[in-house]
């Protein structure tokens, strides 16, 4: 029964998503060319991709990893933009959620608007350059009749790539802790004052 449940899953039930890598369909008909010395299939050194009609070239280089069998599967990789005639770095998170679970752009768009234009707010914030979510588990939890609990969605999201504060000379270091000092210390009265009211 096994078997015949994985037989019929489509490309998005296995979780492969041709919307964000055209090559899954490839792959899947066996069509991928060989394209190394030893007759096989290399990963590429960049995978252009589109965000909410945005265009991102993902890098090899992974920021962050969590690949196992429980949690959201989250996976951050540097990428890069030339969206309207500017080039910017970014970095790209990719994971699964719970669909129910609110986008998290949103959180951010409301800390946002909540501090009100307070820089020791704003300025400790994420950019969002994008966000987008690609598909659900939904048809095979309906397949196999799981009705309870919740189905996951694949979702992305673009931040403006931030320098890690190692990277500083000594003076800048100083700087930016001292900025992480702030940021922590205004929180409480941030949540206090902002967060806890209808905003």
């Amino acid at each position: 029964m096994f078997l015949l449940a994985l037989q019929r899953l489509d490309l998005l039930g296995w979780g492969l998503n041709p919307t964000l890598d055209a090559r899954v369909y490839l792959a899947h008909r066996g069509l991928l060319d060989p394209n190394d010395e030893q007759g096989r299939t290399s990963e590429p050194k960049e995978l252009k991709i589109t965000i909410n009609g945005r265009p991102v070239t993902l890098g090899l280089e992974t920021l962050h990893s969590t690949l196992t069998m429980t949690g959201r599967g989250t996976v951050i990789v540097e990428g890069v933009t030339g969206y309207a005639g500017r080039s910017q770095k970014l970095a790209v998170k990719m994971y699964w959620p719970e669909a129910h679970r609110r986008e998290e752009h949103m959180f951010i768009y409301d800390a946002r608007a909540a501090g009100r234009g307070d820089p020791d707010i704003t300025n400790h914030l994420p950019t969002v350059f994008a966000s987008q979510d690609f598909g659900t588990t939904s048809p095979i939890r309906l397949a196999v009749g799981l009705r309870e609990g919740n189905p996951r969605v694949l979702r992305v999201i673009a931040f403006a790539y931030l320098e890690p504060i190692t990277e500083l000379t000594k003076h800048e270091f100083v700087r930016a802790w001292l900025d992480c000092v702030r940021c922590g210390c205004h929180q409480n009265s941030f949540v206090s004052k902002y967060l806890t009211k209808p905003v």
